[in-house]
Protein backbone atom coordinates (compact mmCIF):
# COMPACT_ATOMS: atom_id res chain seq x y z
CA UNK A 1 0.00 0.00 0.00
CA UNK A 2 1.48 3.43 -0.98
CA UNK A 3 1.02 6.86 1.41
CA UNK A 4 -2.24 6.82 2.13
CA UNK A 5 -3.12 9.51 4.54
CA UNK A 6 -4.10 8.44 8.01
CA UNK A 7 -7.68 9.84 7.87
CA UNK A 8 -8.43 8.36 4.45
CA UNK A 9 -7.62 5.04 5.63
CA UNK A 10 -9.68 5.82 8.73
CA UNK A 11 -12.50 6.44 6.63
CA UNK A 12 -12.05 3.59 4.29
CA UNK A 13 -11.83 1.23 7.44
CA UNK A 14 -15.34 2.86 8.69
CA UNK A 15 -16.69 1.86 5.51
CA UNK A 16 -14.95 -1.89 5.01
CA UNK A 17 -16.14 -2.44 8.64
CA UNK A 18 -19.89 -1.23 7.47
CA UNK A 19 -19.66 -3.71 4.33
CA UNK A 20 -18.09 -6.55 6.30
CA UNK A 21 -21.25 -6.77 8.34
CA UNK A 22 -23.14 -7.09 5.05
CA UNK A 23 -22.31 -10.88 4.33
CA UNK A 24 -25.37 -10.62 1.67
CA UNK A 25 -23.79 -8.45 -0.46
CA UNK A 26 -20.48 -8.55 -2.82
CA UNK A 27 -19.28 -5.47 -3.79
CA UNK A 28 -16.91 -4.25 -6.43
CA UNK A 29 -15.13 -0.79 -6.82
CA UNK A 30 -15.37 0.97 -10.65
CA UNK A 31 -13.26 3.81 -10.90
CA UNK A 32 -14.19 6.55 -13.60
CA UNK A 33 -13.88 10.27 -14.69
CA UNK A 34 -16.46 12.54 -15.08
CA UNK A 35 -16.21 15.80 -17.26
CA UNK A 36 -18.21 18.44 -15.73
CA UNK A 37 -17.92 21.88 -16.34
CA UNK A 38 -14.61 21.59 -18.63
CA UNK A 39 -12.97 20.37 -15.39
CA UNK A 40 -12.51 15.98 -15.24
CA UNK A 41 -13.21 14.93 -11.78
CA UNK A 42 -11.82 11.60 -10.97
CA UNK A 43 -15.18 9.21 -9.30
CA UNK A 44 -15.34 5.59 -7.80
CA UNK A 45 -19.03 3.22 -7.82
CA UNK A 46 -19.41 0.83 -5.32
CA UNK A 47 -21.72 -1.72 -6.70
CA UNK A 48 -23.17 -4.80 -5.21
CA UNK A 49 -22.66 -7.20 -7.58
CA UNK A 50 -26.59 -7.82 -7.82
CA UNK A 51 -27.24 -4.43 -8.71
CA UNK A 52 -29.67 -3.43 -5.68
CA UNK A 53 -27.16 -0.63 -4.09
CA UNK A 54 -24.64 1.90 -5.53
CA UNK A 55 -22.72 3.85 -3.92
CA UNK A 56 -20.96 7.30 -5.66
CA UNK A 57 -17.86 8.73 -4.11
CA UNK A 58 -16.33 12.11 -5.62
CA UNK A 59 -13.28 14.02 -5.11
CA UNK A 60 -15.41 17.23 -4.63
CA UNK A 61 -18.76 17.70 -2.68
CA UNK A 62 -19.32 21.27 -3.29
CA UNK A 63 -23.04 21.83 -4.08
CA UNK A 64 -24.08 18.33 -2.55
CA UNK A 65 -26.06 17.76 0.70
Amino acid sequence: MGNVPKDVQRAWNVVAAYLNRRKELSFHIDPWNELENGKEERKYTLNTTDGSVKIVAAESWEGLK
